[in-house]
């Protein structure tokens, strides 16, 4: 079962509703374009004139973070400030981010974003992208204030794609969990740790719906909620061969019970 689809957009969606989001993600639906804001003065010389005129003509975009977890094809979210406006108006999402320079980013739409001061958020979901460029890496490059996206893999330009997030009951789409479906328990070549793999949904740096996804070393099992070594969080779905439909609370507890199990050997 499904019960919403997430679509790379073409232009950019404001305002809407918590709930609504939540369920159809990036739906096709009424659009609000946001046009770039034309630049009033011309300005000629040199490259530093020049930087101003781009600068100048960005949408102003504080509050900053990526939509939907991180997760491919990287989109952003924030308040923009159309120019002249004290006030910000609260955009869920924009299209995909195709290149940034420095605190310029560009989105697939031709829309130009000036970064304002980042959300809490971000910084989190910064580090688990750094991470997603390296498998085993435990590090990643400080922040910059002047380039916010330093150490981050934009990504290649995705076609339009729908992709269905399944109908998990506890798992919300807004939560900083990512989702991992089908999973199954996966061993290293000693026994000794324990990994989940499985089709992962807003995850930073993954493609969603991206299956065969092996997640870092399970430290700690809480509910329906696994922490990796690296500090992510999973919150699991249906087991790999499970029925949505047929499964009982019961044995959802006997499964992650036996993950309990695994990891205390």
């Amino acid at each position: 079962m499904v019960d919403s689809m997430k679509e790379p957009m073409l232009a950019e969606s404001t305002n809407k509703p918590l709930l609504e989001r939540a369920r159809t993600k990036k739906k096709l639906g009424k659009i609000q374009a946001l046009s770039t804001i034309s630049v009033t003065s011309v300005y000629i010389g040199d490259e530093q004139s020049d930087a101003k005129a781009a600068h100048s003509a960005a949408i102003l975009l504080d509050d900053f973070s990526f939509a939907f977890n991180g997760s491919r094809p990287l989109q952003l979210t924030g308040r923009v400030f159309h120019q002249g406006s004290t006030e910000g108006e609260r955009l869920e999402y924009t299209s995909q981010i195709v290149s940034v320079d420095g605190r310029i980013a560009t989105t697939r739409s031709g829309t130009r974003y000036r970064l304002g001061e980042p959300a809490k958020d971000f910084f989190a979901l910064r580090e688990r992208l750094c991470l997603a460029r390296y498998k085993r890496a435990a590090q990643t490059e400080a922040y910059d204030s002047k380039a916010p996206f330093a150490g981050i893999d934009i990504g290649t330009i995705m076609p339009t794609i729908k992709v269905c997030l399944p109908k998990i009951a506890g798992w919300d789409p807004d939560s900083p969990a990512s989702l991992l479906n089908e999973w199954e328990v996966r061993r290293d070549d000693d026994g000794r740790f324990v990994r989940l793999r499985g089709t992962a949904f807003n995850c930073p740096g993954v493609q969603d719906g991206a299956r065969g996804y092996e997640t870092a070393d399970i430290v700690d099992v809480e509910g329906r909620i696994v922490r990796t070594v690296r500090g992510e969080l999973f919150y699991l779905g249906v087991k790999l061969g499970s029925s949505c439909d047929e499964k009982t609370a019961e044995v959802a507890e006997a499964e992650l019970g036996e993950l309990e199990e695994l990891m205390s050997v």
